[in-house]
């Protein structure tokens, strides 16, 4: 039986509305170095055998790190540990370990001390999950601390079980313009499928449309193969627009997942064309990939070019390091020049 898939929006509205736990993973690096990310897509997974199931991002360097070493402890953290889950969640973490006690577990894995519970793991299964990895530990030690108060992730922000509305109407104050231009991105790159569906029967092969948010009117224009513009400004009167492009990942950019740095990504790609005169955030999603994909950067120039023709783009500035993108740009006639 054929079944549609279902839209990123809608897997959001549901599953924004699971409370999860959040984590600390840790593992040891090929120097011995201690590793480690912030993660909620975390379960028990059977108690006979004790296995625990726990998701990366497939880019992740403590991923890595837990396939060469051959284990890992996961640290359950408490209301109390905000900081310590954001300094774990931003890429190469490594001054996140700077004056946090920890001991070594029975797998070598590091062990938080303030943690609220820790449980060690050696390494079981690897299975592949869309743009994330799955993988299975057996449990060989587990403690339980003190009975504080978790850290809990709903809705895309932090709360706890006390003050949970207190909480959740601060970080909204603080989130709200981004999660306003993440489901921007998300509910363009369905009209561009739709748009792209239309061309198919004869329709029109695009569709430009202007949406208000929190940051302001941002104009939405939508090209074939799933690429979507999100434009600010006035390109066309600018000397030179600026242009980021992101790949849609459905757990990082819409649910907010702590495995992978999408979300991340995607806020800093936003604040930099919102900090312009004018600029486009070119936004990628593969038809047949609904989770997204991570890795480097594959820009379809002749698709890109022409969709920021349309928004007005003759000269791009692309990000200091963005090859990929400058020259994919440049090789359709795009006057491109590095961000300083």
């Amino acid at each position: 039986m054929a079944l549609a898939t279902v839209s990123p929006r809608a897997l959001r509205a549901a599953m924004g509305a699971f409370p999860t736990g959040v984590t600390v993973v840790t593992t040891v690096g090929a120097g011995g170095e201690p590793v480690g990310t912030t993660a909620n897509a975390v379960t028990s997974l059977s108690l006979d055998p004790p296995l625990l199931l726990v998701c990366f991002g497939r880019e992740s360097r403590t991923l890595a790190a837990i396939r060469a070493h051959g284990g890992f402890a996961v640290n359950v953290l408490g209301a109390r540990h905000r900081d310590v889950s954001h300094a774990f969640a931003r890429p190469g973490a490594d001054d996140a370990w700077a004056g946090l006690a920890h001991t070594p577990g029975p797998s070598g894995s590091p062990c938080l001390a303030d943690a609220l519970a820790h449980v060690d793991c050696a390494l079981e299964h690897r299975m592949p999950g869309g743009d994330h990895e799955i993988l299975v530990g057996r449990v060989v030690h587990a403690t339980a601390g003190a009975d504080d108060d978790p850290l809990i992730f709903h809705r895309g922000r932090y709360t706890s079980l006390v003050g949970a509305a207190d909480a959740a109407a601060a970080e909204a104050a603080v989130a709200g313009a981004a999660d306003a231009a993440a489901s921007a991105a998300a509910d363009a790159a369905d009209a561009a499928d739709a748009a792209a569906a239309g061309s198919e029967r004869g329709g029109p092969a695009g569709v430009v449309a202007r949406l208000p948010t929190p940051l302001g009117d941002l104009r939405i224009a939508a090209g074939d193969g799933g690429l979507v513009a999100l434009v600010h400004g006035d390109p066309a009167g600018a000397d030179r627009a600026v242009v980021r492009f992101h790949r849609a990942c459905l757990l990082g950019d819409t649910l907010r997942s702590l495995g992978c740095d999408c979300r991340d990504r995607l806020d800093r790609s936003l604040a930099a064309v919102r900090g312009a005169p004018a600029g486009v955030l070119l936004y990628a999603r593969d038809a047949g990939s609904p989770l997204g994909e991570h890795g480097p950067v594959a820009v379809d120039g002749a698709r890109a070019a022409r969709l920021l023709r349309r928004a007005g783009v003759r000269s791009a500035s692309v990000a200091p390091g963005d090859a990929a993108l400058g020259r994919a740009l440049a090789a359709q006639a795009i006057d491109v020049a590095e961000a300083a």
